[in-house]
């Protein structure tokens, strides 16, 4: 009984120690999996792949934060908050113009760039742009410089990992073909040069406006609205200032970034997410893309808790966007 007793009593915890470490390490393996199949693809032929697998598997929460905050960054050029403030569309119906954004991008990224409708959502997004003749070629280049250079900031940030230089390579090269579709000139010919073009752009132009604390404001009230009950509200309104950077929060005119107990916490947050998602989550075998495969009109949305369901019964490309055109358009003409 004593021989039996001592093995059992070494066996027994040995033997948990090694399922733990084998689970753990399996674990890992799944997590990694979708940023190791980036690695081995070509970022010039297998960008959608490599987008798929970033946007609707390993981050998708992420992608979509970082996308949702880089609006804001739109908001703080005055010569694109004066054309939002004039037209009222974020102003005065945030929510539908919000969601019109965000299944235009997704019906482009998650179809993939060359399929049959992302072109037609690129043309409706040029019929769009269309109506106002005042947008320079500059604020759709930023514009455009946004969806490939923030996502990169703000998840080697806040990820449990950095951006591949192959996952930076396919970012770039998805948004250089829409780029390219949505007639846009002088696009950067590489990540580096457009990291370069974004940040001094932003140092010429991004500047206090009250037309920008007017869209940005209107916004963030939308976000909060939609997100959190009336109690946490002003908790999270700190939260999300604290995850705008300096620049960003003066043109804004949104106040200084919160007190070092707020900040603090806020990073303590971000940091023991990333955390928690390195070892106990792994990336989703499950396509969180929101668009469906249907074939045919109305398109229909899959559920997720964070939509904003302004087409419960499905839409059509043509209803996405503002249905008469803009203030600053029929000023120009």
């Amino acid at each position: 009984m004593d021989i039996f007793t001592s093995f059992a009593t070494i066996s027994v915890p040995l033997v948990a120690t090694l399922s733990t470490i084998y689970a753990i390490e399996k674990q890992q393996r799944k997590r990694w999996h979708y940023k190791i199949k980036n690695d081995f693809m070509d970022p010039t032929i297998d960008h959608h792949l490599m987008m798929k697998n970033l946007l609707e598997h390993d981050m998708p929460f992420m992608t979509r934060a970082s996308l949702e905050l880089g609006q804001f960054r739109t908001f703080a050029i005055p010569s694109i908050s004066k054309l939002l403030n004039s037209t009222g569309e974020y102003t005065k119906q945030c929510p539908i113009r919000y969601d019109d954004t965000d299944l235009i991008l997704r019906e482009i990224l998650e179809n993939g760039v060359h399929s049959r409708r992302a072109e037609a959502a690129i043309a409706r997004l040029n019929e769009i742009h269309g109506k106002y003749p005042s947008i320079t070629n500059d604020d759709f280049l930023y514009t455009l410089s946004i969806f490939i250079v923030i996502p990169v900031i703000f998840i080697d940030k806040f990820g449990y990992r950095k951006v591949s230089k192959n996952e930076r390579e396919a970012l770039f090269q998805s948004f250089r073909i829409i780029g390219n579709q949505m007639h846009i000139e002088h696009i950067p010919k590489s990540y580096d040069a457009t990291v370069i073009f974004h940040h001094e752009y932003e140092r010429k132009y991004m500047k206090f406006s009250t037309t920008n604390f007017n869209v940005g404001t209107a916004t963030m009230d939308f976000f909060l609205e939609h997100s959190l009950p009336r109690f946490l509200r002003p908790i999270g309104r700190q939260f999300a200032i604290c995850l705008l950077d300096e620049r960003l929060r003066a043109a804004l005119g949104i106040g200084p970034r919160p007190n070092l107990i707020i900040s603090t916490a806020v990073s303590l947050i971000m940091f023991f997410r990333s955390v928690f998602v390195l070892r106990f989550m792994v990336a989703s075998e499950y396509s969180r893309r929101r668009t469906t495969s249907k074939a045919t009109c109305p398109y229909l949305t899959r559920w997720d808790p964070f939509d904003y369901a302004s087409y419960p019964r499905g839409y059509n490309l043509e209803d996405l966007g503002p249905k008469k055109k803009g203030i600053a358009a029929k000023k120009s003409q």
